[in-house]
C-alpha cells in the first residue's frame, strides 16, 4: 500500500512535469509510423524511458520530498524500489505501444527484428537506469547529473551506430538470435533487480 501512495505521486509527477518528455516520445514514434525508414525514431525514444527515474528522483530532491519522506511510514528501501518499480512500469507501457507501432510501420518483419527491438529497449529502458541509480542515490542527482549527460551522450551515439544497418540484420549475423534473447533478457532484468538492492543498501547509509 505504502509503494502504491509513491506511484501514485510519481505518476501525476509525471503527468505534471514530464510532458515535454511524452511530448517527444509520442513525435517520434509518430514519425515512425509515417514512413520513416531509420530505426532511430523508434529507439530512441526508450533511451527518454529509461530516464524517467533519475528524472523523476531529480524532481524529488529539488522540493526536498526525498527529506520530507523520512517522516513518513515509508522506508528506505521502498522509496529505493518504487523509482525502479516506475521504471519497469514506465518501460512496460512503452514497450506495448512501440511494438503496436513499429508492427504498423512495418518495421518489425521477422522474429529477428522482433528480438532485435526487444534487446535494445531492454538494454536502453533497464541498463541505463541500472548504471545511473546507484549513483544517484548515493551522491544526489546533483553530483551524479555529469554521469546522466555522459551516458545520455554515450546511449545517442550507439543509437546513431545502430541506425546505420536494420536491427534485424544485424540479429541475423549472430548464430542464434533466439538464443541471445533468451539469455540476455534475462540477464537484463538480474541486473535491474541487483542494481537496485545496490541502491538501497547505497541510500541507507546516504545522509540526507
Amino acid at each position: 500500500m505504502k509503494k502504491t501512495g509513491l506511484l501514485i505521486k510519481d505518476f501525476f509527477l509525471l503527468a505534471k512535469y514530464c510532458r515535454s518528455f511524452l511530448l517527444i516520445i509520442a513525435i517520434f514514434l509518430g514519425v515512425s509510423v509515417v514512413g520513416s525508414q531509420s530505426d532511430y525514431y523508434t529507439v530512441f525514444p526508450c533511451l527518454l524511458v529509461g530516464l524517467m527515474p533519475a528524472t523523476l528522483l531529480s524532481y524529488d530532491e529539488r522540493e526536498k520530498w526525498d527529506v520530507y519522506a523520512q517522516t513518513l511510514p515509508v522506508s528506505r528501501a521502498q522509496f529505493v524500489g518504487e523509482k525502479y518499480l516506475m521504471g519497469a512500469l514506465c518501460l512496460a507501457g512503452f514497450l506495448v505501444l512501440q511494438l503496436l507501432v513499429s508492427f504498423l510501420s512495418g518495421a518489425v518483419r521477422s522474429g529477428a527484428d522482433l528480438a532485435a527491438l526487444l534487446l535494445v529497449d531492454l538494454a536502453l529502458g533497464l541498463l541505463a537506469p541500472a548504471v545511473m541509480l546507484p549513483f544517484f542515490f548515493r551522491f544526489g542527482v546533483e553530483k551524479g547529473r555529469i554521469l546522466l549527460f555522459a551516458m545520455t551522450g554515450l546511449m545517442t551515439l550507439g543509437l546513431l551506430a545502430l541506425t546505420r544497418a536494420p536491427l534485424g540484420a544485424l540479429m541475423l549475423r549472430l548464430p542464434s538470435p533466439k538464443l541471445l534473447t533468451a539469455v540476455a533478457v534475462p540477464g537484463i532484468v538480474a541486473l535491474y533487480a541487483l542494481s537496485c538492492l545496490l541502491s538501497i543498501r547505497l541510500y541507507r547509509d546516504r545522509e540526507l
